[in-house]
């Protein structure tokens, strides 16, 4: 499904502007990729992009055929600079995620060199570990401050779930939900439900 279509959607029904994601690597190539961001300004409205890498390496000596984010980033750049009066300015960010820093502890580098990109903003993961999130924002400020950088927002994600097969997919994209906490979500969840039962029966 083409992620701009499906925003475009929402734009219409909301009136407002949509945060469009894009896994730029997957695109079938680089002229693909330009293809379909020059449709998503023209046709679809949109301006604001979140650029996303690969989900996972490729085995050595083999690449994707669309751009990286590195490279998708100087093509929004370029597309400003091309674009006519007509035609609105596009903006980009990336995302941030925190149980990548908990793993390898560069999350916060990365987040630098994607500003050094171009990229003004970061979209985190659903946050269900509180102290991984923490660990990395302190570390992404305490870095900018060492470098002189002014630091680009971050938006957290805070993800629902009342259902094990939500919680599954949860899991699945790669969050990590610390067993006290699952523990404490479906607790609630059984609360609510039994407190809902009553209600209605009386």
């Amino acid at each position: 499904m083409d992620p701009s279509w499906y925003a475009s959607l929402f734009r219409a029904e909301s009136g407002k502007d949509c945060l469009v994601y894009k896994c730029c690597p997957t695109s079938d190539s680089v002229e693909h990729f330009e293809a379909w961001l020059d449709q998503s300004v023209s046709l679809h409205g949109h301006c604001a992009y979140n650029l996303v890498g690969a989900a996972s390496s490729l085995p050595v000596g083999e690449t994707h055929p669309g751009p990286s984010v590195e490279e998708a980033a100087s093509l929004l750049h370029r597309s400003n600079e091309d674009s006519s009066a007509s035609k609105p300015s596009v903006h980009f960010g990336c995302v941030a995620i925190a149980e990548r820093h908990l793993a390898k502890n560069r999350e916060h580098e990365n987040m630098v060199r994607k500003i050094g990109w171009g990229a003004e903003w970061f979209v985190s993961q659903g946050i269900f570990d509180t102290e991984a999130t923490i660990a990395l924002l302190n570390d992404y400020g305490a870095l900018c401050k060492a470098r002189g950088i002014v630091p680009k927002k971050v938006l957290l994600t805070f993800v629902p779930c009342g259902r094990t097969k939500t919680m599954d997919f949860i899991r699945w994209l790669g969050m990590n939900v610390p067993a006290d906490v699952e523990a404490r979500i479906f607790s609630a969840s059984s609360s609510s439900s039994t407190t809902t039962a009553a209600a209605a029966a009386t």
